[in-house]
């Protein structure tokens, strides 16, 4: 054999032991990344901390299907404490993609009782066992809200302790809001005011954490009450439906005119809702919600940019927030 020969070969032999090496590594490293895939979709989260007060928009759809929104819901923290206001579809699975624990919130206000803000509090109730909780899940909402936990309780008391042990209370803590209230949950101080003036019963809340404020609100029935809560916020998180498209879906008759006069009735578009962020002094609002979802983000910040300086931002699911 020649001596050019001789050196091919201790060469492709090395060649193809790195290559097996590399392969070996790249095998080793996919399975490793499909265990961690795996591993956090079933396992729990731990506890998470929030450096700062932060809202997370866990869903910012409507009770429209819409396969890239969830349900109406958003988780404001503060340390480990967390509290939730509303419970729209999917919020079990928004709190795991948000790495925060279904049992971790110590409270779910309820803005109101419409069926898109109420259709997951079973989910986020029942998801996990209720003897993981160390205290039950705290429900603050309007008149209404009392006889609505009634009504889930008798459906899945019955279930649940079949499934959780005959032991088991089932009964989820209700506190109803009448009118202006205030509590402090951990390090969360959490305010509320109804809208006197709405069809229904409604309420909006502001959450404070040191010197920052965080104020959410779903409807546009009592504009002055809200701007007073408001007032020097950080963030205003509100509702918001585009104003051009349902006057220009009115003016054409659209088969669905009815349902959209009551939409427009009980939201506000999104150059009204600029305007009063900027009467309450706020430095950055965050749009969700919204009807109908933008093409493009202009279509909703073009006009309330005309009232309003500070930072508007059109949230998606999982967006975080702080001041």
């Amino acid at each position: 054999m020649s001596g050019s020969t001789a050196n091919v070969l201790p060469r492709t032999l090395i060649f193809a032991l790195a290559f097996c090496v590399l392969a070996l590594s790249w095998l080793a490293t996919c399975g490793m990344w499909h265990y961690q895939r795996y591993a956090a979709a079933v396992a729990p989260p731990e506890v998470r901390r929030f450096e700062k007060l932060t809202v997370v928009t866990l869903g910012t759809g409507t009770a429209y299907p819409n396969p890239r929104r969830r349900g109406p819901a958003l988780a404001v923290g503060f340390e480990t404490d967390v509290v939730l206001v509303n419970a729209g579809r999917g919020i079990a699975e928004a709190l795991r993609a948000a790495r925060v624990p279904a049992t971790q919130p110590a409270a779910l206000l309820l803005t109101n009782l419409l069926p898109e803000n109420t259709q997951g509090v079973d989910d986020l109730w029942l998801t996990d066992p209720a003897e993981e909780r160390k205290t039950p899940l705290q429900l603050y909402g309007p008149a209404g809200t009392r006889s609505f936990a009634r009504g889930l309780n008798a459906t899945y008391s019955e279930g649940l302790r079949s499934e959780r042990g005959a032991s088991v209370n089932p009964a989820l803590p209700v506190e109803e809001i009448a009118a202006a209230w205030s509590a402090q949950v951990g390090t969360l101080r959490v305010s509320a005011i109804p809208f006197e003036a709405a069809p229904f019963p409604s309420l909006a809340y502001r959450f404070e954490a040191g010197e920052h404020a965080v104020v959410v609100a779903d409807v546009g029935f009592a504009p002055e009450t809200l701007i007073e809560l408001a007032k020097g916020a950080d963030l205003l998180v509100h509702t918001a439906i585009h104003g051009e498209t349902f006057e220009r879906a009115a003016a054409e008759g659209a088969a669905n005119n009815a349902s959209l006069e009551r939409e427009a009735a009980r939201y506000t578009d999104a150059d009204s809702v600029s305007q009063w962020a900027h009467r309450a002094g706020v430095a950055h609002l965050v749009l969700v919600g919204l009807r109908p979802p933008p093409l493009l983000d202009f279509q909703y910040t073009r006009s309330a940019k005309h009232h309003f300086d500070g930072e508007i931002s059109l949230a998606d699911d999982g967006d975080e927030f702080t001041p």
